[in-house]
């Protein structure tokens, strides 16, 4: 089989090929997914990668875990178990600095369990029905569910793709990453933006009325009278008990994958959803995302260009030993990125970048992975970084400044919060 070899340095390569891949990852002339087939591809047909690498991801549990709650979460929407999550809001909704105060903290809380896009699609939803019975301003309602839902993916390790793909790295070099590794951190973030956006904040949102010639919406609710009050009780049960199941699957010893599978089945036997609703709810562009970006830790490691970056980093850092410096530096490279690709492909470019500057400075890894993926995670100040908030647009009438303008000391606000809590809480130098 040809070897790359033969023609230049592979660790040379293999980082040309991050550099084609993250113009890509920015630009989408070819879909997302196929740029991950790009890589793997690349890599294999170099002959940097065998095949066995190259597809070893796809009988990893992560995939399991991914395609299994997305059955689950499903079977929330579709009995209707989801849409009672709105009645809170309808509760709390007495001004309307209060109801945005609770749309960043429910929408975060949610989108720890569920589908970040299906989050941000029911809320967005409910928002506008409540705009239409208080005549609360639309404009004021779409963003704070963008930021909700972005943080709140962080709460547990489930509740992204790119965290999956962090614990994956981290298992491989022996390290453990807690289910909730980065909720405390999350729950602070949510906190604090919910009263920002409720307070200076919501000054800064813009100011528009209702205008429903430039924005129309059905009203109509979605009919769940004929479901049997059992099934939206049973999809609640089982969310609950498969994330307690994932929680303490170590110390019952069993594999979190096969926790998920088993809830996965149950709601299809128990007819929560329908094989086709099940199979329909499966994620396979994040799938297919994880799988073909995992090879690329094999491949900078086989090929010598995690010891190139270690090198090169080693060189040009000169006396730079701060690890402080290494988290500002991560979160200056990480957060324009992610505001105009996706989190995903933010985190995944990064990490071997990332983890040779841990290397090269004996940094703790799971300190430097977990700070990429917060980092990854700031995607407030643009319309185009994460899809709710390209949804968020219509409804909100909004255009790009209506973004940057909240969204840029808010950034800058949860940078401080992150940038203060890695370094207090995590030992940054391996002992």
């Amino acid at each position: 089989m040809f070897s790359i070899s033969i023609l230049m340095d592979p660790a040379v390569f293999v980082i040309l090929i991050l550099a084609v891949a993250l113009v890509l990852f920015m630009t989408e002339v070819i879909p997302l997914t196929a740029t991950a087939m790009f890589v793997t591809l690349s890599l294999y047909f170099s002959g940097i990668i065998d095949v066995k690498t190259a597809l070893k991801s796809f009988s990893d549990q992560n995939i399991m875990i991914i395609a299994s709650l997305g059955i689950v979460g499903e079977a929330l929407f579709k009995t209707g178990a989801a849409q009672t999550f709105g009645l809170f809001f309808e509760r709390v909704a007495k001004s309307e600095r209060k109801f945005v105060f609770w749309l960043v903290i429910g929408s975060g809380l949610l989108a720890a369990f569920l589908s970040v896009n299906g989050c941000a699609a029911l809320l967005i939803s409910v928002a506008l029905g409540i705009s239409q019975s208080t005549n609360y301003r639309r404009c004021k309602l779409m963003y704070p569910i963008c930021v909700g839902v972005c943080l709140g993916g962080g709460i547990t390790t489930v509740g992204s793709s790119s965290t999956l793909y962090l614990q994956k790295i981290l298992e491989d070099m022996g390290q453990h990453m807690g289910f909730f590794e980065l909720a405390p951190l999350c729950l602070v973030l949510l906190l604090v933006s919910a009263f920002f956006l409720s307070t200076i904040g919501f000054n800064l949102m813009p100011e528009k009325p209702n205008n429903e010639e430039d924005f129309t919406y059905s009203t109509k609710k979605p009919d769940f009278s004929k479901v049997p009050t059992w099934k939206p009780k049973a999809a609640t049960f089982i969310l609950v008990v498969t994330f307690a199941g994932m929680y303490f699957a170590s110390k019952l010893r069993i594999a979190v994958g096969m926790v998920a599978v088993l809830a996965a089945f149950t709601v299809m036997c128990t007819k929560l959803v329908s094989s086709k609703e099940a199979l329909r709810a499966i994620p396979m562009g994040t799938l297919v995302m994880y799988g073909f970006m995992v090879p690329i830790s094999a491949a900078m490691k086989s090929s010598g260009a995690s010891q190139m970056l270690v090198n090169f980093i080693q060189t040009r850092a000169g006396t730079l030993t701060s690890p402080l410096m290494i988290i500002l530096c991560i979160y200056f490279f990480a957060v324009p990125l992610t505001n105009v690709m996706s989190n995903a492909a933010t985190i995944i470019m990064l990490t071997p970048v990332a983890m040779a500057a841990a290397q090269s400075m004996n940094l703790n890894p799971l300190a430097v992975l977990m700070t990429v993926r917060m980092a990854g995670t700031l995607a407030f100040m643009t319309p185009i970084g994460f899809i709710p908030n390209t949804m968020s647009i219509e409804p909100g009438g909004y255009s790009f400044m209506d973004y940057m303008k909240p969204g840029l000391p808010l950034t800058l606000i949860s940078i401080a919060i992150c940038v203060a809590y890695f370094y207090i809480a995590y030992p940054m130098f391996v002992k």
